[in-house]
């Protein structure tokens, strides 16, 4: 239901994995990224426990980096330990995205991490 409202708000994919796999992709891209495991970017980023900005990340494995756009993965932290990633991903491969998009992704994220906290 977040990522569903995040994209109703901002008009981009909205993705959220765990620390294995995607678990929910509102806004497109469902067959290509739900159920699937996380790849490498996504990885670095829980493991950095630090968001990646807007770049065209390796979000799940075996995908082709060409075939997305812009991306930008947020970790979600609770209690010091990485537990998923909020993702949002530009809907066309030429859209850019910026630092309101960064910040929409960290706070996702924080917010995520403090209901897990509860």
């Amino acid at each position: 239901e977040y990522a569903e409202a995040m994209n109703q708000t901002i008009g981009h994919v909205v993705c959220i994995s765990d620390r294995d796999v995607m678990i929910a992709v509102s806004g497109g891209l469902k067959k290509e990224l739900m159920g699937k495991s996380v790849g490498d970017d996504i990885e670095q980023a829980m493991e950095n426990r630090k968001a990646l900005g807007s770049n065209r990340h390796v979000l799940v494995k075996d995908q082709n980096s060409e075939a997305m756009g812009d991306s930008i993965i947020a970790p979600i932290v609770s209690q010091g330990d990485p537990i998923g990633s909020v993702v949002i991903c530009a809907k066309d491969s030429a859209d850019k995205l910026g630092e309101v998009e960064q910040k929409l992704a960290e706070t996702a994220a924080n917010f995520l991490a403090k209901q897990m906290e509860q």
